[in-house]
C-alpha cells in the first residue's frame, strides 16, 4: 500500500495528519507481517497435511487388508460413491504417485471423506492395529478436515475468508479452519474492507466524520490482529499436533508389523525422538512403511481385479504380477509368503486360490 493521497485539509490539522499517517502506516505494517507469517504457516500446514495423509493411508492398508470378502467388497463400493478431493490440491497430487499401486482413486477418496467415514463407520467392528484405537483414528479425521484434506462438496471449508458471504468478524476468524486461514493471507485486510475505509478517510470533510472513519478502521485492524494472533494460535496447534501424528505413525508401524509373516522386518526405521524435529524423517519413513505394507494390498487388488473381470487368475500369475512393479528388495518369497500367511488369514477366495 503507497502513501494514502490525503485531501489538503487534513494536513492544516497536524494532529489529524500525524494521526492518519500513523494509522495508514499501522495498515502497512500489519499487511506485511501477515504476507510473511502466513507465507511460513502454509509450509508448515502442507507438512502436516502430508502427515496425516500418510497416517490414513496407513489406516486404509490396515482395514482393508483385514476385512473379509464380502467386507472388502461393500467397503470398495461405499468408498467408490463418495465425492473425490478437491481438485488442484498440492498435498494430495504428491500422493498419487505413491497411491497409483494400491487403489488411488479410491484412496484418495477414502482421504477426502475420512471424517464422513468415520462418523458413519463405513467398516464393521475388526481389529486393527494397535495404536489405532477410537479416539486415534477420529483425532485423525478432524484434523485431516481441518487441515483442507476434503471432498468437493466439503471445499467451502478451505475458502479464503475474503469469499465468505458472512461479515468478517472476530468469531468468524476464530472459527475458521486452518486451511481458511492459508489461504486467506493478505485477503484479511481486504476482507474486513481496510481498502474501503482507508478510500473513505479522503471524503472525509469534517473532524467528526474523519473520526468516526477512525474508529472503524481501529475496529478493523482489531480483526486482522485476531487473525494473526488465530493463525499463531493454529501453528502452535499444528505443531502439537504433528507430534502426536509422530506418535501415531510409530504406535501404528509396530502394531501392523505384527500381521506380517515370521522374518519379514521392517523396510524403515522409525527409532526418531518424538519431537517436531523429528517430521522430516518420520515423513520419509512413512513413504517407506505404505510402500512396504502396500504390497498387501497390491497383491489383494491384483487377485481380486483380475476375478471381477471374469478372468481365471492363479495365484502364481497375480504374484508375478505385483512383482513387476515391486521395489527391488521385493522377491517372489516374500510375496508368497504374504499371501499364505497374511490374506488368506482373511480372504477365503485367496486361500482357495490355485
Amino acid at each position: 500500500m503507497g502513501l494514502l493521497p490525503i485531501d489538503e485539509w487534513v494536513y492544516h490539522l497536524d494532529f489529524k495528519r500525524d494521526e492518519v499517517n500513523r494509522k495508514h502506516q499501522e495498515v502497512v505494517n500489519t499487511e506485511n507481517t501477515v504476507q510473511s507469517r502466513v507465507l511460513l504457516f502454509n509450509t508448515q500446514l502442507n507438512q502436516y497435511k502430508l502427515l496425516l495423509a500418510n497416517n490414513a493411508i496407513l489406516l486404509y492398508i490396515d482395514k482393508t487388508v483385514r476385512m473379509n470378502d464380502l467386507q472388502l467388497k461393500d467397503f470398495t463400493v461405499a468408498i467408490a460413491e463418495l465425492e473425490p478431493p478437491v481438485k488442484g490440491d498440492i498435498v494430495l497430487n504428491s500422493l498419487i504417485t505413491y497411491t497409483e499401486l494400491i487403489g488411488k482413486k479410491l484412496v484418495l477418496k477414502f482421504l477426502a471423506n475420512l471424517k464422513k467415514v468415520i462418523k458413519e463407520r463405513y467398516w464393521t467392528d475388526s481389529e486393527s492395529a494397535e495404536g489405532l484405537d477410537e479416539d486415534v483414528v477420529e483425532n485423525l479425521a478432524d484434523e485431516s478436515f481441518d487441515s483442507g484434506i476434503v471432498d468437493s462438496e466439503s471445499v467451502s471449508s478451505t475458502e479464503s475468508l475474503e469469499d465468505v458471504e458472512e461479515e468478517v468478524t472476530e468469531a468468524v476468524v476464530e472459527d475458521a479452519t486452518s486451511a481458511a486461514l492459508a489461504s486467506t493471507g493478505i485477503g484479511i485486510l481486504l476482507a474486513v474492507g481496510i481498502d474501503v475505509i482507508l478510500g473513505a478517510i479522503n471524503g472525509a470533510k469534517e473532524v467528526e466524520q474523519l473520526d468516526s472513519i477512525i474508529s472503524d478502521l481501529d475496529s478493523k485492524m482489531k480483526i486482522v490482529n485476531g487473525y494473526l494472533a488465530t493463525v499463531n494460535k493454529k501453528s502452535d496447534e499444528i505443531t502439537t499436533g504433528a507430534v502426536t501424528q509422530i506418535q501415531t505413525f510409530k504406535d501404528v508401524s509396530a502394531g501392523m508389523l505384527k500381521i506380517l509373516p515370521p522374518g519379514h522386518q521392517p523396510n524403515f526405521d522409525f527409532g526418531f525422538p518424538d519431537t517436531i524435529a523429528s517430521l522430516d524423517e518420520c515423513l520419509a519413513a512413512q513413504q517407506a512403511a505404505i510402500s512396504q505394507f502396500g504390497l498387501l494390498i497390491q497383491l489383494r487388488n491384483s487377485y481380486q481385479t483380475a476375478l471381477d473381470n471374469g478372468r481365471n487368475p492363479t495365484k502364481a500369475g497375480s504374484i508375478y504380477i505385483v512383482l513387476l512393479t515391486a521395489p527391488p528388495w521385493v522377491t517372489e518369497a516374500i510375496l508368497t509368503s504374504i499371501w499364505d500367511d497374511v490374506l488368506a488369514k482373511y480372504s477365503t477366495l485367496m486361500k482357495n486360490a490355485k
